[in-house]
């Protein structure tokens, strides 16, 4: 591990991916500042919430927004959306553009892919 300007250089990072069922109401806040008392223990790189709505997005940014720099993805056509999050002074950067939500055919669901480009100990070339 080395640290180049304020980031740190290693040759791995840590990804978390949860569905926080937000569309759930049963214990909604609390089982909101629960997951991010996770994050704040676990410390991953990158963090990928799935099933946000408005009420848990205000916990996640109160809860977590000093420590990770936070990016809501909302795709056409659906009731919920998506928290993509970079813990600061990370050797993950998300790139400055090419954020897509991409609807898979015939969904009536509103599923889809979503891409962010990032950088990764300097070097452009993942994609989330």
């Amino acid at each position: 591990v080395a640290h180049n300007m304020g980031q740190v250089q290693t040759k791995e990072f840590s990804l978390l991916c949860w569905n926080i069922f937000g569309l759930d109401n049963h214990f909604l806040h609390e089982r909101t500042r629960a997951i991010c008392e996770l994050v704040k223990e676990k410390k991953p790189d990158v963090v990928y919430f799935q099933e946000v709505i408005p009420a848990t997005w205000d916990v996640i940014k109160h809860e977590l927004g000093a420590e990770y720099s936070m990016y809501r993805l909302e795709p056409v056509k659906c009731h919920y959306f998506h928290n993509l999050m970079f813990r600061n002074r990370s050797a993950v950067v998300p790139a400055k553009e090419g954020r897509t939500a991409d609807m898979f055919p015939g969904t009536g669901q509103g599923r889809h892919l979503l891409k962010v480009g990032i950088t990764f100990n300097d070097v452009s070339t993942f994609s989330l």
